[in-house]
Parts: structure tokens; sequence; C-alpha cells
């Protein structure tokens, strides 16, 4: 990576990398790794070269320009960061109060077996695809806060929520400009199973 480390605390920093770069790479861990107040650019963001059953990692305040994965570690937080760019951990991981910028999703494509992405406080979401990922993935009695207007036009992808957790509308809109199949009478444009709506504009097709 343009930084490689083994453990200890990154802080206050920007780090960008070249056209294959890695702006931070942990590199066979030996001490559990914690990043704050940091700018994170280039191929990817942040990887891992080896992960670790014995050392965790933990990311405050740290914005993620650019593609974020890494190896299976001992445990991995994420507090009050913003994601611009596609998160795809292998194992499992805490969010909490972070940011899903116009490209920032979770991707749960690759964790491993018993691994799972917890979205807990109250996550941002600026697209319909950050939407639709932070619905599958919130804890009971979290919020998602649209930080903007949503267009939601693909019919395989509206978003829903199978826990009870609170949907504030912050005065934007959903609006579903997809087509129909024969789920349209179990799923809506936005579809909940309990908790709060608030605050929200909703426009169907």
């Amino acid at each position: 990576g343009v930084l490689t480390v083994a453990g200890g605390t990154v802080k206050n920093l920007t780090i960008v990398g070249g056209k294959d770069g890695r702006a931070l790479l942990a590199k066979n861990l030996v001490a559990d790794l914690n990043v704050e107040n940091c700018v994170l650019d280039g191929v990817y963001g942040f990887n891992t070269s080896g992960g670790s059953a014995d050392y965790g990692i933990a990311f405050t305040d740290t914005t993620f320009d650019a593609w974020t994965s890494f190896d299976p570690v001992k445990s991995a937080d994420f507090t009050d960061c913003t994601f611009n760019a596609n998160f795809r951990p292998y194992s499992t991981v805490t969010l909490t109060d972070c940011i899903l910028g116009a490209d920032g999703v979770l991707d749960e494509s690759k964790l491993q077996e018993n691994n799972t992405i917890t979205v807990s406080g109250t996550t941002t979401v600026n697209s319909a695809a950050a939407l639709t990922s932070a619905l599958k993935l919130v804890s009971a009695g979290a919020t998602i806060k649209l930080g903007t207007d949503v267009i939601v036009n693909d019919v395989d992808n509206r978003p829903v929520a199978t826990k009870a957790v609170t949907v504030d509308g912050a005065g934007h809109t959903i609006t579903y400009t997809g087509g129909r199949d024969s789920n349209d009478y179990s799923v809506g444009v936005l579809t909940v199973a309990g908790g709060t709506v608030k605050n929200l504009t909703i426009v169907g097709g």
C-alpha cells in the first residue's frame, strides 16, 4: 500500500493511492489497528494482506473515497465513517452512525459463512442502492436517514426492511420509476416490518 502497517494507530492523515494502489494496507497484523480522522483514496481505500484471528480493526471519523475490502479479522468496527465507494468485507463488521455517499453501497457478497454486517445507530444514505443495502442489514431499533431525494428504478431492488426500524426521510422523497411484477402487492416502493416512518414523501410508479 501507499502506507502499510501491522497494527497501531493511524490518524489525521489523507492517503491517496495510484492507479493500482491501496491507500492503507494492513499486512500480517501483530496488534489491533485503529484509524482516526483519515481520508483514504485510491483503487482501494483500505485493504488487508492476510487476515487475523487475534487482532481487530477500528475506524473512526474516516472517509473512504475508494473501494474497501478486507480479509477476516477478529473484529471490525466503523464509527462515524463515510463511504463514497463500495464496501465489501469478508468477515463480521459493525457500522455505527455512518454515511453512505452516492456511490457507497454495503456489499455482503463476499461475507464468509456465519459472518454479518451490522448497521446500528443512525445511517445516512444518499442513493437508492445505499438505501436498499442499508435497510436489508439494519439492526432493530436503528435509524436509516435520507441525505437526499432518491429514485428507485429497479423492480427487484426496492428498499425492504425486515426489522422494526426508523426511516427518517429528513424532508426528502423516494420516487419509484420502475415497472411492475407479480410481487407488486407484497412489495411497496418502501416496505417495512414495523417501527417509524417520518418526514418522508413516497411517490409510486
